[in-house]
Order: C-alpha cells, then sequence, then structure tokens
C-alpha cells in the first residue's frame, strides 16, 4: 500500500502555523557562513570587556590617589585653622598677662636745650633711671624667674621706656594702662648755672623732686628711683634700704619708710609687710643687733609663713648664735620654699656645718645625703663642705686637705676655697701643718681676696703660733673690712681677748671677754676652750673644768673638748686628777671613736706614769679605728718610741 507524503508521523507534532518556513537541511558551506557574525560578535564582547577591565584598573589608582589627595588638602586646612586658633589664644594669653603686669613706663625727660647739646638727651636721663630702677627691683627677685623671693607677685615691678611707633610693646602698654596696671612717669631738669633741679613725677602721687651740681647727675637719679619706689612699690624701696644700711642715720631712714608703710591706707598686704620686716632684720642684723634683727625676722615670718627669704635669714641669725638645732631646722624648711637656688644652695651647706660644729656627725651625713638628692647639686659647689665632713667626722685629714687643694690649685681666686683650705691645715693635731695654712693665707691676701673669714682664722692661728707682730699687721688689715663704728669697736673687744690670752695676759684677757660673755655665754668649742684657759691660767682649775663641763654638755660630741679637760685635769698632778683624766679620755674615746686627740693624749699620760702596755693598747685601737688620720701617724711615732714587746 502506498502512503500519502503529506502524512507525518506522531512525532512530527502539530502542523506548523501558517507562513512558518519549514526547515530545510543547510550544507556544510553554508553552515560555516551562519556562525561567522557570531564569532565576532563574541570577539567584540571580549574586546569591550578587556578594555573595561582596563579603564577599571586605571580608574581604582586614580580614585585612591583622589581621595589620598582629599584628605591632605583638609588636614592642611585643619592645621591651618588650628595654627590660626592656637596663635589667637597664645596672643589673648600674652595680652592678659601684660596687661595684667604692673609697669612702670618712664618717658623721655624734658630737659633744657643746652644740656641735651651737651648729650644729656631726655632719653639718656629716662634710661638711667631705668637702669637703676632694674637694679634695685633684683634685689628682691630672683635671677631665674624674675619674681620675688616667695609668693608675693604683688610686689613684682617692670620697667619699660615706650617705643617710638606702633609695636606690640604699644599695644601692651595700651592694655595695662586700660586695665590700671601701668603708671606712667615723666620728669625735667631746670638748670641754674652748674646746678640741677631734678624733678620727676609718678601719676596720682606728689613729686619728687632732688637738687644738687650737675657733675653728679647720676647721684641725683639714684634719688629720684628711690622716691619713685617710695610710691609705687615700697617694698622694694625697703629692700634697698637695708642693703644699703650701713650707718645708724641710714638704719633710721628704714626705719621710717617702715612705720610710713605701717600707716599706709589702703594698707599694705601683710606680703608686703613682710618684705619689708625681713629687710629691716637683714639691716639690723649687719649693725650687730641680732636680738632685734630676729624679732624682725620673726615678724616677717609671722605676716608671710611663705617668705622663703625671712625663714633664711632667721636661720643665719640662730646660726650666728650657734642654735644650731634650730637654725638647721629653719634651714631644711626652706628647702620646700620658693627661693632662690643659690639661697637654697646656702641653705644646704648651712645645715651640713651646723650639725658639724656641734659635733653631730649623723646629722651632718643626712644633711650631705639631702644635698647629693637634691636637683641643685653639683659636686664643685659642695667641696667645701664635704672636705669639711671628712676632716671632722671621718678624721681623714689629708683626703680632705687633697680634695680642697684640687679646687684651690685650679681657682686660687676662690675665697671660699682658700679659707676652707687654710682652716683644714690650721685645725689638723698639734700644729704640725700650720704653715701650710700660713701659706694660703697669704697667698689670698695678697692676691687682694677681701673675706673677713680668712683674715679671721689667720690672725688666730698667727696669735697661737706666738707671732704677734705679723699677727698686729693682720689686725690692721682686718679692721678695713668694717664700715660700722659701733660694730668695729665691739669686734675689737673680741680680738684684745685673743690677744692678751695668748700673751698669757690672763687679767686682761678675763676683763676683754667678762662683758661679752656675761650677755652671750659661750656657745662653740673655741669659746668654752679660750674661757677656761684664761681661768687656768688665773690658777682657777674648778672653774675652768666647770667651764669645759658645760661645753661638754652643750657639745657632747666634740673630741677637742674632751682632750683639753683631760689634760687639764691632769695638769695639776695629784693621784685622783690622774685618774680622772684617764676616765675623761676614755669617755672622750667612747663619745668620737675616731678622733685621736684623746687616744694620744691618754697614751702619753700612760707613758708618763710608767704604764706602757696600756699605752700601747690605747695606739693600736686608734691605728685600727682610723688608720688614715692624722692620729693615727702619731700614734704610730708614739708606738716606736716605746720599748718592744716582751
Amino acid at each position: 500500500m502506498s502512503t500519502d507524503a503529506s502524512q507525518k508521523s506522531p512525532e512530527a507534532g502539530a502542523q506548523d502555523p501558517p507562513g512558518a518556513a519549514s526547515p530545510v537541511a543547510a550544507s556544510p558551506p553554508e553552515a560555516a557562513a551562519a556562525t561567522a557574525p557570531t564569532t565576532v560578535r563574541l570577539e567584540g564582547l571580549a574586546e569591550a570587556l578587556q578594555q573595561a577591565r582596563s579603564a577599571l584598573d586605571f580608574v581604582g589608582p586614580a580614585g585612591r590617589f583622589h581621595v589620598a589627595n582629599l584628605r591632605m588638602v583638609l588636614l592642611r586646612n585643619a592645621l591651618i585653622v588650628l595654627a590660626i586658633v592656637a596663635a589667637a589664644v597664645l596672643l589673648g594669653v600674652v595680652g592678659v598677662r601684660e596687661a595684667s603686669r604692673p609697669t612702670l613706663t618712664i618717658a623721655a625727660f624734658d630737659v633744657p636745650p643746652s644740656l641735651q647739646a651737651r648729650g644729656l638727651s631726655g632719653q639718656v636721663l629716662a634710661k638711667a633711671l631705668f637702669d637703676e630702677l632694674i637694679r634695685r627691683r633684683e634685689l628682691v627677685t630672683t635671677l631665674d624667674a624674675g619674681e620675688l623671693k616667695g609668693t608675693w607677685a604683688e610686689n613684682r615691678v617692670d620697667v619699660a621706656i615706650p617705643q617710638a611707633g606702633f609695636t606690640l610693646q604699644s599695644v601692651f602698654r595700651y592694655l595695662r594702662y586700660a586695665t590700671g596696671n601701668e603708671t606712667s612717669i615723666d620728669g625735667e631738669v631746670v638748670l641754674d648755672g652748674d646746678n640741677a633741679t631734678l624733678k620727676v613725677r609718678v601719676a596720682g602721687k606728689p613729686p619728687t623732686v632732688v637738687q644738687g651740681p650737675l657733675a653728679e647727675w647720676d647721684r641725683l637719679v639714684g634719688a629720684l628711683a628711690g622716691g619713685v619706689l617710695e610710691a609705687t612699690h615700697p617694698a622694694v624701696h625697703a629692700a634697698w634700704l637695708g642693703q644699703k644700711a650701713q650707718t645708724p642715720a641710714e638704719l633710721a631712714a628704714l626705719s621710717r619708710h617702715l612705720r610710713a608703710m605701717q600707716r599706709a591706707h589702703p594698707p599694705h598686704s601683710n606680703a608686703v609687710m613682710s618684705v619689708a620686716y625681713d629687710a629691716y632684720g637683714s639691716a639690723l642684723k649687719l649693725q650687730g643687733r641680732t636680738d632685734d634683727a630676729m624679732a624682725a625676722f620673726g615678724e616677717a615670718i609671722a605676716l608671710d609663713p611663705t617668705n622663703g627669704s625671712a625663714v633664711v635669714n632667721m636661720a643665719s641669725a640662730k646660726f650666728g648664735l650657734r642654735e644650731f638645732e634650730e637654725a638647721e631646722r629653719l634651714y631644711a624648711q626652706a628647702q620646700a620654699m620658693r627661693l632662690p637656688d643659690f639661697v637654697k644652695l646656702s641653705a644646704l651647706r648651712s645645715r651640713i656645718h651646723g650639725a658639724i660644729d656641734i659635733g653631730d656627725c649623723d646629722a651632718a651625713r643626712q644633711a650631705l645625703r639631702d644635698a647629693k638628692a637634691s636637683p641643685l647639686y653639683e659636686p664643685w659647689r659642695f667641696i667645701n663642705s664635704e672636705a669639711t665632713f671628712i676632716h671632722q667626722c671621718d678624721h681623714e685629714e689629708a683626703r680632705a686637705v687633697a680634695m680642697v687643694a684640687r679646687a684651690y690649685a685650679l681657682h686660687p681666686e676662690d675665697a671660699a676655697y682658700a679659707n676652707t683650705l687654710s682652716k683644714l691645715n690650721y685645725e689638723r693635731p698639734e700644729g704640725r701643718y700650720r704653715e701650710q695654712g700660713f701659706k694660703v693665707s697669704r697667698e689670698a691676701i695678697a692676691a687682694g681676696i677681701a673675706s673677713g673669714a680668712i683674715y679671721e682664722n689667720f690672725r688666730a692661728a698667727l696669735l697661737e703660733a706666738g707671732r704677734f707682730d705679723e699677727a698686729a699687721e693682720v689686725l690692721a688689715k682686718e679692721e678695713r673690712l668694717f664700715r660700722d663704728p659701733a660694730q668695729l669697736e665691739l669686734w675689737r673687744k673680741g680680738v684684745a681677748g685673743w690677744v692678751h690670752l695668748n700673751r698669757r695676759e690672763f687679767a686682761k684677757a678675763e676683763e676683754a671677754w667678762e662683758a661679752s660673755f656675761a650677755k652671750l655665754p659661750p656657745r662653740e668649742q673655741g669659746e668654752f676652750s679660750d674661757w677656761a684657759r684664761v681661768q687656768i691660767g688665773l690658777g682657777r682649775f674648778d672653774r675652768a673644768l666647770a667651764i669645759y663641763r658645760d661645753g661638754l654638755q652643750r657639745l657632747p660630741r666634740n673630741c677637742r673638748l674632751w682632750q683639753e679637760l683631760g689634760s687639764a685635769q691632769a695638769a695639776r698632778g695629784r693621784p685622783e686628777d690622774i685618774t680622772a683624766a684617764l676616765a675623761t679620755f676614755d669617755q672622750g674615746i667612747a663619745a668620737v671613736p675616731k678622733c685621736g686627740l684623746s687616744y694620744n693624749a691618754a697614751a702619753r699620760l700612760l707613758i708618763a706614769q710608767g704604764r706602757p702596755a696600756e699605752a700601747r693598747a690605747r695606739l693600736e685601737t686608734l691605728i685600727r679605728q682610723a688608720p688614715n688620720s692624722d692620729g693615727a701617724v702619731i700614734a704610730k711615732e708614739l708606738l716606736a718610741s716605746l720599748p718592744a714587746k716582751p
């Protein structure tokens, strides 16, 4: 059976819609031609993708750079704004500080044309007054901070000369004027032949007028400076008067100024009055009126407990009265106060020497430790103090002398080195190194060093050595250091006692000292020793022994007093006195185990008593205790003189 060509198998599905192309099988060439456009499109797409990738690769870094650049711009702008704000704040702070700082502004003086033609212009006079005010201000200000010795900022006084034209200082000056902290000063000069009248005006105050020869114009300007400070800053003026008060008349001027300050209306603050009383105390102390000075210092401290200058001055007065314990306490208190560095350094050194003077080597050692722990400590500043400690407490005299000798060799013009070196040599036992001390003292005096301590120690050593003529020459030079007649007369009486003592004129020595010791009893080793020696010279042994015991009650660790007391007891020669003397020497050894004076004195006494074995035991003990001391050297010499051990 034949089949119809149009018939489809079931798999063919439904008939195609009208118009649809019937699938026709393509030949191979036709298939290749059909795939070419597709390949082109794929390659184009790949190229486009590659370009997009490259573009993205470029855009990434460029974008990041753009972001970083924006950040840098923002940071720069922020820094500029911050700098402007900081500058504005700084300028504001400086402006407030300058506006609130009391300042004296000195205008050029009005001077006649004839005076100006001679070079003495108004600007020259204004600058001379400026310099004088600055000099006086520094008496009560520290060198490093420019503030008063304490916390008395209200006493601060700045001085300025206005500058021509517009400057930052002129802006600050206007601010001070607007806040009432600007005090204007102007002056004038009137000539009358060779004489001149200088007048200075402080705004709101009566003028200060001075007259004198034109040739002394600098002195007249100094008088004007006093008037300016009296009107504007009386505490500074009081400090100046206290510094220059050398005569009773100058002291009276300071007293009048202080009374005027007390009557001022409105009243001055306690801090201002404290400065004035401190200055008054300093002037009284220079006049030898120590008790009155301490009363003034006490008033200054009561008015302002933070017045470090008054505390240090009170400590110095106590030190002068040999009240070393109280002085040491005040000096230690001063270290925590606001004071110039040089004042604190002086207080540290005074603590060390005060403890040494009373024989308290433990306190001296602690003071030395405190000094070394201080931020102000520098070895060269404490050479003299450390050497004195080594000499008096460690009893290594040769090492102490060598330490100062090195410093003196480098700086022979230094008065402190010269005085310490000579004094250490004078104090070495038995006068063995006295000549070395004489040499240093003569060199210092020949070099023009005007140190009272050098003259005093030199003169005392010469008298002790019996060189009275040279001592008289030194005494005559020493007197020139005193400017106050009353102080000089008091000093002469004290020196007269030493002269008579060393000349063995004991009755005259007693007459010279009795009045002064009745007013101020002996308080240090030298005074006890000298007064006891006078009594021994007059045959008053019991009174001399009592004086030594008084000294040891006050200075229980003073090696020389123990040795001198034992020697005074032995000098009477009775068996009971020999026993008492040996007991005294043993007490001295127990009190100061490294000091050779009592060991060697006991050994000599035992040798004289025919007891060499006991003498040897003491000498050998000393050599073990203080092998580097001068006493050990002497002990070895004594040992060599003893018969050999059996």
